[in-house]
């Protein structure tokens, strides 16, 4: 049975974000990264993180996404953002507000869980909660990721809205958005410090917003760069200045996500797979009956 897709109300007030021409282009050359050019194409799964204001990052994945995919490049977007899951909305996407364990049943496949928003835009839904997915068998688990593996080989990016560290291990690059105010700056910092400290490789983008202006936003940027250095030993690169969504420039990330995700696709079949990864996450972190006997023993 084939579920109906329909444009939901609410695109009317955000149709501008996807089918006028950007506003503000900036034309300067940024250095993106400080490494390798064929070290930046290794991740499959980039994220968008804003510790403070979920409408916002559900704008900018939106935006980022649909931009994607005007250039030609396919992309699948995540919504795992707990507290306002709302990136469906920002799309114009009426989906039910289902659970994992609602596809289950026999009326559903696990395909009905990918809807097609603008331009080709792949968006899984419902959002992935991680709870769902631990209070699933085993069985149900490998073979709802099987049918998510086949639709990410056909994707060259997959962009995750989060703002949980729990799907840390699998992302090996992060959008921050960080405030320019002294509080919200130190707790995303934190954020940003620990993202980073996870693991070997990990790449970090940095969107300075609540900035009085670009020069100020420029100073925050300098500060974040220069304690990343000192204590990571890595430079992240500026995405830009978000002063409002309307006017903000997707550019630099958009650029930026489509030279990772054309290696991707030039990696073919050999790339890792985000689903498949976390699959091996979840398998690995369940304890089988046996294991259970033999610690009650």
């Amino acid at each position: 049975m084939e579920k109906r897709r329909r444009l939901g109300r609410g695109l009317e007030d955000i149709s501008h974000y996807f089918i006028s021409p950007q506003q503000t282009i900036d034309q300067k050359k940024e250095d993106f990264t400080c490494l390798r050019k064929d070290e930046a194409t290794r991740c499959q799964a980039l994220s968008i993180v804003d510790m403070l204001e979920p409408h916002r990052s559900a704008h900018l994945t939106s935006r980022i996404g649909a931009e994607l995919c005007k250039n030609g490049i396919r992309t699948l977007i995540i919504d795992a953002d707990s507290r306002f899951p709302s990136v469906a909305f920002m799309l114009g996407l009426s989906i039910p507000g289902y659970s994992f364990t609602h596809y289950l049943q026999d009326q559903y496949q696990p395909m009905d869980m990918v809807y097609t928003g603008p331009f080709g835009l792949k968006l899984l839904a419902p959002r992935l909660s991680m709870q769902d997915v631990y209070k699933m068998k085993v069985s149900d688990v490998a073979l709802m990721f099987a049918a998510f593996e086949a639709i990410e080989r056909e994707t060259d990016i997959v962009i995750l809205r989060q703002h949980e560290n729990r799907l840390q291990p699998l992302i090996e690059e992060a959008v921050f958005i960080i405030p320019a105010f002294y509080t919200g700056m130190i707790r995303v910092y934190r954020e940003v410090k620990s993202f980073v400290s996870g693991a070997d490789g990990k790449r970090i983008g940095i969107v300075i917003a609540d900035a009085v202006d670009e020069l100020s936003a420029r100073e925050v940027y300098g500060k974040i760069s220069k304690c990343m250095e000192m204590s990571c030993g890595i430079r992240p690169y500026f995405c830009g200045y978000l002063s409002d969504m309307a006017t903000f420039s997707v550019s630099k990330i958009v650029g930026h996500i489509s030279e990772i995700a054309l290696g991707n696709r030039g990696i073919g079949k050999g790339r890792k797979l985000f689903f498949e990864r976390l699959r091996y996450l979840i398998e690995n972190d369940k304890l089988t009956a046996k294991e259970m006997a033999s610690l009650q023993g």
